[in-house]
């Protein structure tokens, strides 16, 4: 058949990279199976009760929510949390450790639009899902979602540390 491994090999790694590209990247457009359950955030997340200035309210005519994501040793809790468009999620750090939430994909943080890590130190900075820099323990970052879709995000200082905000 194939006489040459390294034209195998190369196609088994190009083959790999697609699969990544399609698994980070897949989830960006808000594609959620109608069979899939939403998930019971009521349990997982913490409602702190503020609201944003203004308390706006959206299309849905609910005013915005705001929800935490605790990180810890272990990730993201909840590792998913669905919220309405102009929710904001805190993300908390409470690890020992340094942690730096942002937008997939790793390591230019693009998934969500209008993000980019790029934009971390400019004028823009604020209005990116992206922390921009390390997190020391109980430090916290937040970001109001303004976009429908499932939002796949990671850890920058530990890309294998991932999490899903599904924006509805």
């Amino acid at each position: 058949m194939l006489k040459n491994p390294l034209f195998l090999i190369l196609a088994l790694i190009a083959i790999i990279i697609v699969a990544i590209i399609t698994f980070f990247l897949g989830g960006q457009r808000g594609d959620v199976p109608e069979n899939e359950p939403a998930g019971d955030n009521e349990h997982m997340m913490e409602e702190t009760g503020e609201m944003m200035a203004g308390d706006e309210m959206m299309d849905s005519g609910v005013a915005p929510q705001t929800y935490t994501v605790r990180i810890t040793a272990g990730g993201f809790e909840p590792g998913t949390l669905t919220v309405r468009r102009g929710d904001t999620v805190i993300f908390r750090n409470n690890t020992s450790s340094p942690v730096w939430p942002a937008s997939a994909v790793h390591p230019v943080h693009m998934a969500y639009p209008g993000s980019g890590i790029e934009k971390c130190g400019t004028t823009e900075a604020g209005n990116i899902f992206d922390a921009c820099g390390g997190l020391e323990q109980s430090d916290t970052f937040s970001f109001q979602f303004g976009e429908n879709g499932t939002w796949r995000y990671h850890n920058h200082l530990n890309p294998s540390m991932t999490g899903t905000i599904v924006v509805e």
